[in-house]
């Protein structure tokens, strides 16, 4: 067991066993609910409030944990792999840009943390977890669709466009084509193999096919067959987006899991994830600018 995962499993040892005191006092409570006590009972209303109050207890213990790990994970691995970086768990990505790019379908409600923002391989880049979703009433019940729930990462470009463009799997979850964002058009390439693989969109062919060279589009077949899940691309103001629909939540540790290094592996696989963009991409090509 490593340094880190010892850090980690000490926290989840001792947040579990707080997590374990608290639920057998419950258990305890409903049972003692069971039993008849006549004049006594209003010590059932005393006993729901301190049920409430443990199940607060239960949730604040296990963001506690998660904040921590988070904490170990920030100062083991990210300070170590990057260049620089700025963890923020509670900190949430811009839903306007989501939206207005059209780089996810943005549904009634949208939720994101764990911002890492940094710089890798001279490369400013930035991450999030992001999960959106549609709820919707049907009368007699109601229904809530998961637009999207994975990875939106968000990187320095290395030609300077003013334009918009996107590409997005066409097997991306049920998303469809996407809207036409930023007056852009549907478009296709010379690249057959490409044309079949993504919906694409521009407001200028011209520089679509500036950016969408050959050699590249060849790089963002091979991204796509790496990483887990569908994606969309989008190129706007020499920045590149792209979000990764793989419903997950890197970053969240679970109090039940007895190793760690799941969890560890789902953090280095989003930090290998960034580095394959990065070099996959050629993201450190300067000669554009």
């Amino acid at each position: 067991m490593t340094e880190t995962e010892q850090k980690i499993e000490a926290l989840r040892l001792h947040t579990a066993s707080q997590e374990k005191k608290n639920l057998i006092t419950i258990a305890l409570i409903v049972i003692a609910f069971l039993i008849p006590l006549g004049f006594l009972s209003f010590l059932k209303v005393i006993a729901i409030g301190y049920l409430i109050y443990l199940s607060v207890q239960i949730y604040k213990s296990r963001k506690h944990y998660a904040n921590g790990v988070k904490k170990i994970i920030s100062e083991d691995v990210f300070s170590k792999v990057f260049d620089r970086h700025v963890f923020k768990p509670e900190g949430e990505y811009n839903t306007k840009t989501l939206r207005d790019l059209d780089i996810i379908t943005v549904g009634t409600a949208t939720s994101s943390n764990d911002i890492l923002e940094g710089t890798f391989h001279g490369i400013d880049f930035k991450r999030a977890d992001v999960t959106s979703t549609t709820t919707v009433s049907t009368g007699k019940s109601t229904v809530t669709i998961t637009n999207f729930r994975g990875q939106i990462y968000e990187f320095d470009f290395f030609k300077n466009s003013k334009s918009y463009i996107r590409i997005r799997t066409k097997q991306f979850l049920g998303m469809g084509k996407g809207r036409k964002t930023e007056s852009s058009r549907y478009i296709t390439f010379d690249d057959q193999e490409f044309n079949d693989q993504f919906h694409c969109f521009s407001n200028n062919d011209h520089e679509a096919f500036y950016i969408f060279t050959p050699h590249f589009m060849n790089k963002i077949k091979e991204l796509r067959n790496k990483v887990d899940g569908e994606f969309t691309l989008v190129i706007y103001n020499s920045r590149l987006y792209i979000s990764i629909f793989n419903n997950t939540d890197s970053f969240e540790p679970k109090v039940s899991e007895t190793s760690n290094r799941s969890y560890l592996y789902s953090v280095k696989r989003d930090i290998n994830i960034i580095s394959t963009i990065i070099d996959d991409l050629d993201l450190k090509n300067t000669l554009f600018k």
